[in-house]
């Protein structure tokens, strides 16, 4: 999955986040991160992980004003 970013600064910030929640999180552009999901076993479970990670995201995002992230398949 892919999380898009509107403010590159906090990268690293969420990075560390997604670390710290057993995520393999990866930077690929300026405002773009790869996450995988590991506890996700199959194609039924990615879903599930597209929520969770939203709802992680959206989370995290809420404690930092004017920061939007997006998460995509």
């Amino acid at each position: 999955m892919k999380i898009r970013i509107s403010d590159p600064a906090a990268a690293h910030e969420l990075l560390d986040a997604l670390t710290a929640a057993d995520c393999v999180a990866e930077r690929k552009a300026e405002n773009l991160l790869e996450v995988d999901v590991p506890w996700v076993a199959g194609e039924d479970d990615e879903r599930q992980a597209r929520m969770e990670l939203s709802f992680f995201v959206k989370a995290w995002e809420a404690s930092r004003p004017g920061f939007v992230a997006v998460v995509t398949p």
